[in-house]
């Protein structure tokens, strides 16, 4: 019996991500089905497939305490949720940061603010000493509510920041120049192993790497000890995924973490059927009971 895949999106569309119907095409080649499915929507029958692959579930953010309430509902009823619902609920937070750091994982100097806490954004960067920083909320999609700030210019996005303990925690990090100069690493993962690479530039003017701001990215080999270091990071989770992305900037030679990516990752696929392959494999691998 041919596997029934459901590729999670969410109501602003609807329809499969251009990256996602590369993989779906891979996964049809196995003789699967695959169906674009919101994740929101009550009328989907999610028993009627044997994985629920979340990819394009870009609205979390805003509805974290309902999409939790859903992941729950499906692992109560038993429905296959590649990733794990375990590892997502833990995922969502940028909490998972500082245990990762905790568990050895070097990551940029971040200062963690809890929701609710009256703190001062120009306190924070005087205490850590920091000149230039990013602030962003501990729940975010593609840099939601994210924003680079200075020691000068922190009291004017104080409302700001305010704001954002409101609704989340807070992570406040230095704001390093190898982002601008050197790009941000995507080192993708399906099923623990090494599939592609890819570096991530901002556009001028700006830090953000998502294409969505202008960012730009190129498909590039890493260094054998790069692949390394980001490989030990998935280690540290102690769980097998399907997939991942292992987001982050070397600084001084050394590889900082600063997003691990086992949600709703876009894959850089690119028409690379090679790693198209690599991922529908490791998708059905998931499904219990089935070898493809």
């Amino acid at each position: 019996m041919k596997p029934r895949i459901a590729f999670a999106t969410f109501e602003e569309m609807p329809v499969l991500d251009p990256d996602d119907v590369v993989a779906a095409d891979a996964l049809r080649t196995h003789g699967a089905s695959v169906a674009a499915a919101v994740w929101s929507d009550p009328h989907v029958r999610w028993r009627d497939f044997d994985v629920v692959a979340l990819r394009s579930t870009w609205d979390y953010h805003h509805r974290s305490a309902q999409f939790a309430d859903w992941l729950k509902r499906l692992a109560a009823d038993r429905i296959h949720v590649c990733n794990p619902v375990e590892s997502v609920l833990w995922n969502m937070d940028k909490r998972y940061l500082v245990e990762l750091s905790a568990r050895g994982v070097p990551i940029l100097p971040t200062r963690w603010i809890e929701q609710g806490q009256n703190a001062s954004l120009e306190d924070v960067l005087r205490q850590q000493g920091w000149e230039n920083a990013v602030v962003k909320p501990a729940v975010s999609v593609n840099s939601f509510g994210t924003f680079r700030t200075s020691l000068g210019e922190a009291p004017k996005r104080q409302l700001e920041f305010g704001r954002l303990l409101e609704q989340s925690g807070v992570l406040v990090q230095p704001f390093v120049r190898e982002i601008v100069d050197d790009g941000e690493w995507s080192l993708l993962f399906f099923d623990g192993e090494f599939s592609h690479a890819l570096v991530k530039r901002p556009a001028r003017d700006d830090f953000r790497t998502q294409s969505n701001f202008g960012g730009t990215h190129t498909r590039t080999q890493p260094a054998e000890s790069l692949v390394r270091q980001a490989h030990r990071v998935l280690e540290a989770v102690h769980v097998r995924h399907a997939y991942a992305r292992v987001d982050g900037v070397v600084v001084d030679g050394q590889f900082r973490l600063m997003e691990l990516e086992l949600i709703e990752p876009s894959l850089f696929l690119d028409g690379d059927q090679a790693a198209a392959q690599r991922f529908a494999g490791a998708l059905l691998r998931s499904i219990p009971g089935h070898s493809p």
